[in-house]
């Protein structure tokens, strides 16, 4: 009993910290501004290649038939001059002049110059498939798509962006906010204090972590309803964010303990973010992917959380994560116990 109170007290006292360091504030305010840009202002879709248009001066139009009939009325363009100008007001804009009739057919490809050469041999290719499709020539079937898996809808950018701001603050966030603490402590020399009272090692160690993952919850919670909504999958990514909150927190603290101010911390901060954060990559271009991306937490808490809200299909993967991060958790923990109680504790005067 006595100890419970020792750790309610000390949990309350490390709340009223965190807010009068304005903690919940930043979470707040990171969640209203990262809230704004996924409803408001990234878009849905991102067109990273050239967007190509096309002008069919076929003496029957046939070109122009079949763009329409396919429902894409909306890339064809009345004339050359047209192409051409708009190819001015947009560099990543290339366009199709279609000439000709179906016994004579030519194209003219219209390209700013920048293009890889990959891209324009694969347009070539699709323009002799055009010609063949509108000219009533038929095309072999080279193939049939076989799907491993049911194919899921097409992930919208803006919501994509969820995963990995989860992960920005649970990682980021949570690694500092604890430092800062420490040092906050050290400064003032309440942690003198704290040395001779009869609390101890683990119950320092879970105030502050139980302090950084009410702010992760807080945090995921207000980025998760206005984005995604009240969604079922809720329930699951919340022990993630629980989790991996408590994994960087004692992290964080076995790691700032080591030193005496923010100054001398923010240079291992930051080797300590950039880690975390080169999953990032994989994320975006899955197809550069290195071993050692899955051995860094970062890398299943994003994935996972994907697979999570937009699922493609996958099974089996979500308990083995969960007790992944678990296990980590306990290993870090104990080094943050050793840690804590050596270079923390012990060296308060």
């Amino acid at each position: 009993m006595t100890a419970r109170r020792g750790f309610c007290s000390l949990l309350k006292q490390d709340l009223v910290v965190a807010y009068r360091n304005g903690f919940f504030l930043v979470v707040v305010g990171l969640a209203v501004i990262f809230v704004i840009l996924v409803r408001f202002v990234i878009p849905s879709e991102v067109k990273i290649t050239p967007r190509e248009y096309v002008v069919d001066l076929t003496e029957e139009q046939t070109i122009a038939d079949l763009f329409m009939k396919k429902g894409l009325a909306d890339i064809l363009l009345p004339s050359e001059d047209a192409l051409l100008s708009l190819m001015q007001e947009d560099r990543n804009t290339i366009g199709i002049v279609f000439r000709g009739s179906r016994e004579n057919p030519t194209a003219v490809i219209h390209h700013q110059g920048h293009e890889p050469k990959k891209a324009l041999n694969a347009l070539s290719a699709a323009v002799s498939l055009v010609w063949n499709e509108a000219g009533a020539l038929g095309r072999p079937s080279f193939s049939t798509p076989v799907l491993l898996r049911p194919e899921s809808g097409k992930l919208p950018f803006n919501l994509s962006m969820i995963p990995l701001l989860i992960v920005t603050e649970v990682v980021l966030l949570g690694f500092l906010f604890v430092a800062v603490m420490v040092f906050q402590e050290k400064a003032e020399g309440s942690i003198n204090a704290y040395r001779v009272s009869p609390r101890g090692t683990w119950t320092y160690i879970f105030s502050k972590s139980v302090t950084n993952v009410v702010l992760a919850l807080c945090y995921g919670l207000l980025l998760f309803l206005p984005t995604i909504g009240p969604a079922p999958t809720l329930a699951a990514v919340l022990p993630l964010v629980t989790v991996a909150s408590f994994l960087m927190t004692v992290t964080g603290l076995s790691v700032s303990v080591f030193f005496n101010s923010l100054s001398d911390f923010i240079y291992v901060a930051l080797l300590v973010f950039v880690l975390f954060c080169l999953p990032v990559a994989s994320y975006f271009f899955p197809a550069f992917k290195m071993p050692v991306f899955e051995l860094i937490p970062s890398y299943p808490l994003m994935f996972g959380i994907r697979e999570i809200l937009f699922p493609t299909g996958k099974t089996g993967f979500y308990l083995p994560m969960l007790i992944r991060l678990a296990a980590e958790s306990v290993v870090a923990l104990l080094v943050a116990a050793w840690a804590v109680n050596r270079n923390l504790l012990k060296e308060a005067r």
